[in-house]
């Protein structure tokens, strides 16, 4: 071969290997679009507090920019950190973005967060007993503990259907005279609670006898006897008009039986009991006989009443099922007092219900004239406040200026239904005093605050002893007591607050 052509050949072979060397190098350098992004999931669940890692795929899998950005459509819900770590937060759904830096593209997971399984631990019931008449209906509510539980479901029971029969949701049908025991058992763990249910006669038989008393105890023969309460207190208030009751004698009224609306006839004030009048009547002793007594008002109307006297309730004698929604009132499931002074040395006020003061209403007079009641003994137990919001007192409601002296006695297992705001045993409205010695306020609940007691607007409590103990408050604060900013004030000098459920036992 010709040394020209030669040359020629190896310089043709060398641009070849030149052209060949720009080309790699050319595709080397060239730029990979992203093209999309995807989750390796498209739905994840976890337990609130609990974490999983979701990973993002960038397509395609050589694409030059691989950068994305993650981040979460509510972080209430669910928060996810840059390496893809997700963490619940609360209960509920949300979605985690991927984001690509090249073009934007983007994919979702959808994330549900569950809340963590709580067991049940107990149950209790409010209220704990019923009494009802033939064919009477009541509601139990069944209160789970902890309250926060994961599965409240509960399956209701009667040992004898013939007597009372429950439903579902823990409505009572009384069906006969007789005794029956409700039981609820809750589905989580088998946790049981029990509900005595009594059923009288629908018209049972009672007697009244009231006496000329020195004393809160009966004296001496009969003065009177009938068969409703109206008619005892009309002849009360003609042997008062004949100066029977001088030198401070008591009219001591012995209720032997029970008394309801079906057996009193028309009520008067909405009140199954109405003792009201200026100077009409000496002061009024309410006892039971040895076998008790019952002031039913059957759901239908508050239980007692009184207006410008000096009323007490004394032993064996119990105010059952006060319901002032019934008749379109508010205040006083129990007991609506005015311009009166009540007093309590024994016996029941139970299951009441108004929508402030579901046992008493201590109430203030347009007139300025206040009232008070002195708590020497008894109990004031599962009472309830009506309503939806802001409603207070579940036992004990203590108005304006009024006053509220607690000695001995127990305000127990008020307002446990949950719908009471605040002040589950009792509530302290606007410069009312209430001033505790002795007695026990336990086991009351307020779905805001004050579980115990809820003292507001230059409200006063005085504590020198007693004992305030297994209340709650969940939501709000003091699930013993609390003192309102607005000018309340709580003074200690004795006694004991501890062992109260859901916040710090004292919040003022």
């Amino acid at each position: 071969m010709k040394k020209s052509k030669i040359l020629k050949v190896i310089m043709l072979s060398a641009m070849v290997c030149i052209a060949s060397a720009s080309c790699q190098k050319v595709n080397e350098n060239r730029i990979v679009p992203v093209t999309g992004v995807t989750f390796n999931e498209d739905t994840v669940s976890l337990i609130a507090g609990n974490s999983i890692t979701l990973v993002p795929v960038v397509i395609p899998d050589n694409a030059t920019n691989k950068k994305v950005s993650l981040s979460s459509d509510n972080s209430n819900i669910a928060t996810i950190n840059s390496s893809g770590l997700v963490t619940g937060v609360a209960t509920g759904t949300t979605f985690i973005i991927a984001t690509t830096a090249d073009g934007g593209k983007k994919d979702s997971c959808t994330v549900i967060v569950k809340a963590a399984t709580i067991s049940v631990t107990g149950i209790t019931l409010t209220p704990t007993t019923i009494s009802l008449s033939v064919n009477g209906t009541a509601q139990i509510t069944a209160n789970i503990l902890p309250q926060n539980a994961t599965d409240k479901n509960v399956n209701w029971s009667s040992d004898n259907t013939n007597i009372a029969t429950i439903d579902a949701n823990g409505n009572v049908t009384a069906k006969s005279v007789g005794t029956a025991i409700i039981t609820a058992t809750t589905v989580d763990g088998g946790k049981t609670a029990t509900c005595t249910v009594t059923v009288i006669a629908t018209n049972p038989t009672a007697t009244i006898t009231w006496f000329i008393s020195t004393s809160t105890n009966a004296e001496g023969s009969p003065a009177g006897t009938a068969q409703k309460m109206k008619d005892a207190l009309s002849q009360i208030r003609t042997a008062k008009s004949n100066n029977s009751f001088a030198n401070n004698k008591k009219a001591v009224i012995v209720v032997n039986g029970t008394i309801t609306p079906t057996t009193e006839g028309s009520l008067l004030n909405k009140s199954l009991v109405s003792i009201t009048g200026v100077g009409q009547y000496p002061p009024v002793v309410l006892r039971g006989s040895a076998s008790g007594g019952i002031l039913d008002a059957n759901n239908s109307a508050r239980v007692l009443y009184v207006m410008n006297n000096n009323v007490t309730i004394a032993d064996n004698i119990t105010l059952i099922n006060g319901n002032t929604h019934a008749s379109n009132e508010l205040y006083g499931g129990g007991v609506f007092i005015e311009k009166s002074s009540l007093a309590m040395t024994g016996g029941n006020i139970k299951q009441c219900k108004a929508l402030y003061g579901g046992g008493i209403y201590i109430s203030e007079d347009k007139d300025s004239q206040h009232s008070s009641f002195l708590m020497n003994g008894g109990t004031i137990s599962d009472c309830q406040t009506q309503g939806t919001a802001s409603t207070g007192g579940a036992g004990v409601f203590v108005e304006r200026y009024c006053s509220f002296t607690m000695v001995g006695g127990s305000i127990t297992n008020n307002g446990t239904d949950g719908k009471t705001d605040t002040g589950g045993g009792i509530f302290v409205n606007g410069y009312g005093v209430f001033n505790m010695s002795g007695g026990k306020i336990n086991g009351n609940k307020a779905s805001s605050n004050g579980g115990g007691v809820h003292v507001t607007g230059y409200g006063n409590f005085n504590m020198t002893n007693g004992t305030i103990t297994e209340n709650t408050a969940p939501d709000g604060g003091g699930s013993g007591v609390f003192v309102s900013q607005y000018g309340a004030t709580f003074n200690q000098t004795g006694g004991i607050i501890s062992g109260n459920y859901g916040n710090p036992d004292i919040q003022q």
